[in-house]
């Protein structure tokens, strides 16, 4: 594997990670607020 393959998928790597992460804070996000709007409707 070449350095610039290697780099990629590192890069790649740590996108999909990071991604997840803030994907698991935004769910948690949404959840809340759908909790929320509930609470409000009723």
């Amino acid at each position: 594997m070449s350095l610039k393959d290697s780099m990629l998928r590192g890069l790649a790597l740590y996108g999909a990670n990071s991604m997840s992460q803030s994907g698991m804070k935004n769910g948690q996000i949404i959840a809340d607020i759908v909790n929320d709007s509930e609470k409000i409707a009723r």
